[in-house]
């Protein structure tokens, strides 16, 4: 009977936490969607009322970032998703030093701290792509001044 409470344990953890997710996520995308029905509900109001609707429009639309501004904000998520997966890469290494310098065994150190490598390895590739799309935005921006 306790063989089968332990993989019953993580299976309930597990898919507690992917609710968890799913919960969180519909939240946030139930306030957007809260958000953007209060603007169009106060943007039909303001055409109806208004003589001008062209004039309406322009002054409700969302204000749009410059090139510059998206840029420095993809330099900033870059920068901070590449340094998290680099930390959750090399996390792994760091304490397999530590612990076989105080006695342990490799193959411990990897059942404790293998997956923090993988999962690391998502946000490392999107921060690279972040910079990748960085620089090539930043050469584009030259070209055009």
């Amino acid at each position: 009977m306790e063989d089968m409470i332990y993989p019953l344990k993580d299976l309930l953890s597990t898919l507690g936490w992917l609710t968890a997710i799913v919960i969180v996520v519909w939240f946030y995308y139930r306030y957007k969607k809260l958000q953007e029905d209060q603007r169009t509900d106060l943007m039909m109001k303001a055409l109806e009322k208004s003589d001008n609707p062209d004039e309406v429009l322009r002054n409700m639309q969302k204000p749009q970032k410059s090139l510059r501004e998206r840029l420095v904000a993809r330099a900033g998520w870059g920068w901070g998703l590449t340094i998290v997966g680099a930390i959750l890469v090399l996390m792994p290494f760091v304490y397999g030093i530590v612990m076989v310098s105080n006695g342990g065994i490799w193959e411990d150190v990897f059942d404790d701290a293998g997956p923090f490598s993988f999962i690391g390895a998502v946000p490392f590739g999107i921060g690279l792509g972040f910079l990748l799309s960085y620089h090539a935005g930043k050469k584009m921006l030259k070209n055009n001044d």
